[in-house]
Parts: C-alpha cells; sequence; structure tokens
C-alpha cells in the first residue's frame, strides 16, 4: 500500500488502503496521517468518517484507564459519571458555565477524574453538599443520575429554548412515584427526552443503582440532543 502511494501520491484509494490497514494493526497515528491525506485529495464522507473514528479513537485511548472502563461497570459512582458527562459533553459545560462562579470541593484533589468533576460543578450539571463533599465514590442511582439529565436540559434549553420546553411540562405516569416525589419532575423530563426508559411495571426504580452501560447510553442520547441544538 506504502509502495502504491509512493507510485501515485494523488490517489486517494490508496491512501484509504493505506489507512485500512494501519488502523487494522493499531497504528492509529499513522492511520490518521493515510486518512488525513485521503481527505484532502477527495474530501468525501467516507474519508471523513474514517478519519473522525480513529480521531476518536486517539482520545479515548488518551483518557484515564478508569474511564475506558466505565462502560463495564456494574455500578458507576458519581465520580465516574462526572467524567463521562465533562468529556462526551465538554463542549455544552464550557459554553454555558458561569466563570465567575467558585467551586469550593474539599474531596476530590487526588481522585482521577478531579478536572471533570470541577467542569461539572462549574457549570451546575453536579453539586457539593453542605460541607463541600462531592463524594466520588458514591454509587450513582437513578434518581440522581436523572436529576444530572434534568440539569443538562436546563443548559440545553439555554441554547434552544424552544426545543426542551415540552420535556420540563411533561408529566408521565410512574408506578412507583407519584408528582410529590422528590425525583420526580426530572425523572418525567429525562424520560420524555427519551435519554431514560421506564422500567417493568412502568416504574422508574429511582433507588436503584446505576450500571456503566446504562449510564453510556443515556449519555449518548444526551451528547445527540445537544449537538441538534448546538
Amino acid at each position: 500500500a506504502q509502495r502504491a502511494t509512493a507510485l501515485n501520491p494523488e490517489d486517494p484509494l490508496a491512501f484509504v488502503l493505506e489507512g485500512e490497514l494501519h488502523e487494522a494493526l493499531g497504528d492509529l497515528e499513522a492511520a490518521e496521517q493515510a486518512y488525513r491525506r485521503a481527505d484532502s485529495l477527495d474530501p468525501t464522507e467516507d474519508t471523513s468518517t474514517r478519519l473522525e473514528r480513529v480521531r476518536e479513537r486517539v482520545r479515548f485511548l488518551a483518557l484515564p484507564v478508569e474511564y475506558r472502563g466505565i462502560s463495564s461497570l456494574e455500578v458507576i459512582t458519581r465520580g465516574d459519571l462526572a467524567a463521562l458527562v465533562g468529556v462526551r459533553l465538554g463542549e455544552i459545560l464550557e459554553e454555558t458555565a458561569g466563570a465567575e462562579q467558585t467551586i469550593i470541593i474539599t474531596d476530590t484533589r487526588d481522585h482521577w477524574a478531579n478536572l471533570w468533576v470541577l467542569s461539572v460543578t462549574q457549570s451546575g450539571v453536579m453539586r457539593v453538599d453542605a460541607g463541600y463533599r462531592f463524594e466520588p465514590d458514591r454509587t450513582v442511582r437513578r434518581g440522581g443520575f436523572a436529576e444530572v439529565v434534568a440539569a443538562v436540559l436546563d443548559l440545553i434549553e439555554k441554547i434552544d429554548p424552544g426545543r426542551v420546553r415540552h420535556w420540563r411540562e411533561a408529566r408521565p405516569y410512574f408506578s412507583d412515584m407519584n408528582a410529590g416525589h422528590l425525583n420526580y419532575r426530572s425523572a418525567a423530563r429525562a424520560v420524555s427526552a427519551g435519554v431514560f426508559q421506564t422500567l417493568e411495571d412502568n416504574t422508574f426504580q429511582p433507588t436503584r443503582a446505576v450500571g456503566g452501560q446504562e449510564a453510556v447510553t443515556a449519555v449518548d442520547r444526551l451528547v445527540a440532543l445537544a449537538r441538534e441544538a448546538m
């Protein structure tokens, strides 16, 4: 493949082939270079997709090993969730964060996700308690996750007010939560927006622990909503 690109450096298909081989062998840097060259010669949806895929893999592998293992966790923590939201929704957090707000946190300085804890608290998506503790090792439950989802929807609403108004007004029925429940409004918005699903017998189960794949799926849906709004 390299011989082909050397003989004809203007052939995008040869660079695509070279990129495929580098990618299959795990040399992502070389694959990115080959795809970038192919895209510069003949920019198509295919070359753009290949280039973005490799760049996403490079970004993913540069993240802490704890982050890369989130999807396989049986139960996630607040630190895991902060990292997941901070990485995947970083653009919208930065765009809507209050730069003048100083957040004091006493228990995450040495935590692997501290950078993203600062991001999600600065934006108001997640909060510290009265003692300025974030509790990064505390288990995330569906009710608490729904509060985070609702906070992200608030940020999306700042960018595109008309998009999320009907989710705010929705009042779905849950067999295990009435409208007076602490988590009801957030759960209602999360379900109405399609970020969460109701469970068996139309329950929400606010105290059930959240697993890694469930969290990743929910954040993926938030990312899609944010991209539509931006």
